[in-house]
Formats: structure tokens, C-alpha cells, sequence
């Protein structure tokens, strides 16, 4: 049902064509690491981002520039006319323009590091697909690069959403369950390339190395290009599953919930040998599905409270409904710049890390079926909003 378990051939889906789209084009990867000191699991992501390079191709165009200082008695003078319009200078609003790296840390510090580059630097080719930029290399079957922001930098610039820090991969993926079933609409779409997909190799982050394990790695990647993200934003999936019922592992396994889109989200599952897919695309709506993101218990103390993300899906033969739950010490905040400039951005809250219960129905006649009944781990979520600075 529009998964598959083979190789994507990425030229098809557009990934060729990032310098070409206009609004935002966005390619991420997320993965397990174990700490090479002390042999814990961390959870790390790797974006690339082009947006709107239509505008400003050949250069870093950042939409959150320092504001121009106006004194209050120039602002006054100006009202009053004391000052003529033409030489009053306010502040200058950018709509955004530019490619970004980023490599993010959802455990410890919550650390995400990003390097801008003009998009025309970005090197495309096809068959197969490689994007270079720098030092730093996309391909259908592998990524590596390295980013490097020192405190100084970072302090000086706050307009690049950035932690300072160093961090280098140099990584291989194999994709075992995919989807070109997300979200489909005239020049956008969302696409969860690997549902379930596997990574191996090395990275190092603030000197620490990680080693990554094909079968520890619960590996995730998502092509999605839109003309803005969504105003609300809602994301989970896994592919760290066991089941109640068994009490086994459920191998090729995996989910992932997005939106929203037309209003609604879109629902892609794989579940080893079956799969099923609900896509948010105004052709394809047959089916209801309510979501929220919430804190669970209000009013209590940082340490006992949650944030939960739970969605409800029925369908004419499917019930389905997932409940994730992170620790409040688990998520982590930051910003994503929007396409449409105007400061506007879309401030996100993350997890890696989120846990729950995957409940599956049949519809049989008047009665409902027990399709799998299963545990969550290392569930990625995220909830954002619109705002304006």
C-alpha cells in the first residue's frame, strides 16, 4: 500500500532540486548513537535546509538580523515632522534566504549547531544523487560532514539559532521500510523516506565519540518540500516496538505522523509484512483522526510532568490510536525561520526520547478486532506553533 522496502531512487522524489523550489526544502535523518565513554543511547538529527533560494541564491540572507536601533526622541522627532521621512532610517526586514546545516544533539544540553551557506554553493548531481556543500556530502546512501561554532560566534550572532560546539559524521544507511504516500499536493509534498531505516559509522561531538550500530541506530529520514510549514506543527515516529501481546520485538516496524496539513494529519505505518498509509491530500480523506499535545498532570512540578502527544484515527476497517509521553527534562526547544519573512518563525518543542502504546483495531461487523497491541521507545516528537518576533 505505497510502502516499500527497497532504496529510494532520491532523483525521483525531488532531491535534486532543491536550489530550484521556493519556500522551504528540508531533508532530515535521525538516529540512535551509543557514547563511546560510558556506552549510553543518545538520539542525534541531521538537517539539510534550503529556503527560498529563488531570492538571494548567491548569498546568506538571514530574516532575524539584528534590528536597527531608534532612539525614542528620533522616533518622536520623525511623528512630529521635525525629521524628514526620507531621512529617517527604521529597521529593515529581510524575508529570508539561504541553505543551512544542521546537526542536533536531543540529549544532555539539547544542542543544535547549523551552518549557513549561500544555496548556489550547493553542488547537485544525479544518478546517483550527491549534494555537496564544503565539506559536507548528501547522498542516497550515505551523509558525512562537520560543523564548528565557537561560543564567541555564537554570542555575537543570535540570529543563527545556534549552540556553539563541534560536531563531524561520516555515516552509511540502508532505508527498510518507505513511503511516497505523506502528503502530495501541487508542488509540495512530505515524504517519510525511511520509515524504518538503519545507520552505521562514527560521529564525534564536543570531542566525545559515538559509535552508530545498524541494529541500535532506530533510524528515521523525511523529505518534505513546502511553500511555508504548517502553522501548527505535529510530528511523531518510531521504529522501537515491542509488543504487549508477545512480549517480542516487532522487527520492521515503524510509524510516522504529520501535519498538519489541509487541517489534518497523515498517518504512514509499516508493520512488518503489512502496512497502511492516510494521507492528508483533500483526495484522500477518508478517515477522521484527532490529535493533541499536551501537559500531563497540569500544575505539577517540572519533574513529575509530561508532555503527551496522542492521535486518534478511524477509518471504515481501522482504529488506531497512539499515546507518546516525554519528560518535561527531555524536550528541547528551538526555532525554525518561515518562508514568508516578517520575523515570523515556528517554535518548535522536541524529544527523542518519547515512550507509549500503539493500539491497533480491525472493524469486524459491529465488533472491533485486536490487530497488535505494542510499546513505544525512542519516539521522535515534536509540537510547534507560528510566532512573530
Amino acid at each position: 500500500m505505497s510502502i516499500s522496502k527497497k532504496n529510494f531512487d532520491f532523483s525521483k522524489y525531488g532531491l535534486a532540486n532543491f536550489q530550484k523550489k521556493i519556500g522551504v526544502n528540508f531533508l532530515r535523518y535521525v538516529f540512535s548513537a551509543i557514547n563511546k565513554e560510558n556506552s549510553t543511547e543518545e538520539r542525534f538529527f541531521i538537517e539539510l535546509e534550503f529556503l527560498n533560494p529563488h531570492i538571494k541564491p548567491n548569498e546568506v540572507v538571514l530574516g532575524f538580523e539584528p534590528r536597527v536601533n531608534v532612539s525614542s526622541g528620533d522616533l518622536q522627532s520623525a511623528l512630529l515632522g521635525n525629521i524628514a521621512q526620507s531621512d529617517f532610517k527604521g529597521e529593515d526586514i529581510e524575508t529570508p534566504s539561504y541553505g543551512v546545516i544542521r546537526f542536533g544533539c536531543l540529549s544532555g544540553n539539547h544542542s543544535v549547531l547549523c551552518h549557513y551557506f549561500p544555496c548556489n554553493q550547493a553542488k547537485i548531481s544525479t544518478k546517483p544523487t550527491k549534494i555537496e556543500i564544503e565539506n559536507t556530502v548528501f547522498s542516497d546512501k550515505s551523509i558525512s560532514g562537520e560543523i564548528s561554532l565557537s561560543e564567541s560566534e555564537v554570542a555575537k550572532h543570535p540570529e543563527l539559532f545556534s549552540n556553539s560546539g563541534k560536531a563531524s559524521w561520516n555515516l552509511t544507511y540502508e532505508i527498510d521500510a518507505s513511503s511516497i504516500k505523506g502528503y502530495n499536493k501541487k508542488n509540495e509534498k512530505w515524504l517519510p523516506l525511511g520509515i524504518v531505516s538503519s545507520f552505521y559509522g562514527l560521529i564525534k561531538f564536543n570531542d566525545v565519540e559515538y559509535a552508530v550500530l545498524p541494529q541500535k541506530s532506530k533510524g528515521y529520514i523525511e523529505r518534505f518540500y513546502l511553500k511555508d510549514l504548517p502553522s501548527t506543527w505535529f510530528h511523531l515516529s518510531s521504529c522501537d516496538f515491542v509488543s504487549l501481546i508477545s512480549g517480542k520485538k516487532l522487527h520492521n516496524f515503524g510509524f510516522s505522523i504529520q501535519g498538519i496539513f489541509n487541517n489534518k494529519l497523515s498517518v504512514i505505518c509499516n508493520l512488518g509484512d503489512d502496512s497502511f498509509a492516510f494521507s492528508a491530500n483533500k483526495s484522500d480523506r477518508k478517515y477522521t483522526v484527532v490529535c493533541d499535545c499536551s501537559q500531563t498532570p497540569e500544575n505539577e512540578s517540572e519533574k513529575e510532568s509530561m508532555l503527551h502527544w496522542s492521535i486518534s484515527l478511524s477509518s471504515n476497517d481501522l482504529i488506531l490510536d497512539v499515546d507518546i509521553f516525554s519528560n518535561l527534562k527531555d524536550l528541547s526547544n528551538r526555532s525554525l525561520e518561515l518562508s514568508e519573512g516578517n520575523r515570523a518563525l515556528l517554535n518548535l518543542v522536541q524529544s527523542g526520547y518519547g515512550t507509549g502504546e500503539f493500539k491497533l483495531y480491525k472493524k469486524v461487523k459491529k465488533s472491533i478486532e485486536q490487530i497488535e497491541y505494542a510499546k513505544i521507545e525512542s519516539a521522535f516528537c515534536e509540537f510547534g506553533k507560528r510566532e512573530i518576533q
